[in-house]
């Protein structure tokens, strides 16, 4: 399923969505919680709908430069099935994807 002109923010799951659209990959599988915290399933999200909460990405140790490229490497090889959906929740507060930067 997907859904369409509503916005989200990110819970788990910044690095594989920066990833993402690095790879010029539009969609993103997510798992969407309700506000109770349940679960409200599986949808393919839009990059251009999320909202992270952080403003970049720290890759300034070889262990979290390693960890990024890791993904990259697993996305660019076609790989990115491999992942699990990231975790959102409605909101429309944080930064857009295209914005997070990568703090080297």
């Amino acid at each position: 399923m997907t859904i369409a002109g509503r916005t989200f923010r990110i819970i788990d799951g910044v690095r594989r969505v920066k990833v993402f659209e690095l790879c010029g990959i539009s969609m993103i599988s997510a798992e969407i919680l309700n506000p109770d915290g349940t679960s409200g399933g599986i949808i393919n999200v839009s990059i251009d709908d999320l909202r992270s909460p952080k403003t970049e990405i720290d890759v300034s140790t070889p262990r979290l430069a390693t960890r990024f490229w890791k993904i990259h490497t697993l996305v660019r090889s076609g790989g990115a099935q491999q992942l699990r959906p990231i975790v959102i929740t409605s909101g429309s507060q944080g930064t857009l994807i295209k914005d997070v930067r990568l703090r080297h």
